[in-house]
């Protein structure tokens, strides 16, 4: 303190203060005191959930697959019972998706209370809840939503392994079974693109007629199963 102006450090404890008046002839009159009050806890109850998805301190995540509206579904703001709540504020901020990871986020822009955002495919968006009280505790909760509407390209190769009573040249888009035996074979696509967020698995489908099974690709014929064909899509992430 020098001449009321006062410094704290970081372990500086709650604390009086006495302040005293004195009159042009020297006399000092009684003392009327004032509390300096450490306030080291940061606003709390806050929280938004956007795109069904609720928002957490770790920051959580959810992609969205239709449409361009990114819906806020519910918004709390923070409360602060010590020096007084500054301010609560969502912002958002607009990234690239790429190979299914986030990155190159822009300045954030602030959110009205729930309003809906128009997203475009291919992006990310980082939603923040931040909570600021009036000596600058801060907290916050976040969710990053992840937009891609578009599906990926279909396979453009495949590859034949575990092969009973069975055959694969080691090109093409045709293995070659032992009519009337049974056996089975393990089909492998591949060659599937999405830019986005990348390709997550295959999905294989049944071959149709008597004897055929199919387990994820692994397929399996009896004696009496017909040639066939099995279409294969692959998912996004």
């Amino acid at each position: 303190n020098a001449s009321g102006a006062y410094t704290f450090t970081g372990i500086s404890p709650t604390g009086t203060g006495a302040v005293t008046a004195t009159n042009g002839a020297g006399v000092t009159g009684a003392s009327a005191s004032f509390t300096a009050q450490s306030d080291a806890t940061a606003p709390a109850g806050g929280a938004v959930t956007a795109n069904t998805v609720a928002a957490s301190g770790a920051g959580s995540s959810s992609y969205l697959t239709a449409g361009t509206t990114l819906t806020i579904n519910s918004r709390t703001d923070y409360t602060d019972g010590g020096s007084g709540l500054a301010s609560s504020t969502l912002t958002m901020q607009t990234g690239t998706l790429s190979g299914n990871a986030c990155s190159a986020y822009g300045a954030p822009a602030t959110i009205a209370g729930t309003t809906a955002q128009t997203v475009a495919s291919g992006h990310c968006y980082l939603l923040m809840l931040t909570g600021t009280d009036n000596v600058g505790n801060a907290a916050s909760v976040s969710t990053t939503v992840m937009v891609d509407t578009t599906a990926p390209s279909a396979p453009t190769g495949f590859s034949f392994s575990a092969l009973t009573n069975a055959y694969y040249p080691g090109a093409g888009t045709t293995v070659y079974f032992k009519g009337g035996s049974a056996g089975g074979f393990t089909a492998l696509a591949s060659g599937a693109t999405d830019a986005d967020t990348g390709i997550a698995s295959y999905n294989y489908g049944a071959i149709a007629g008597s004897g055929w099974s199919n387990a994820s690709g692994a397929y399996t014929f009896t004696a009496a199963s017909p040639t066939g064909t099995g279409a294969v899509t692959a998912t996004n992430n």
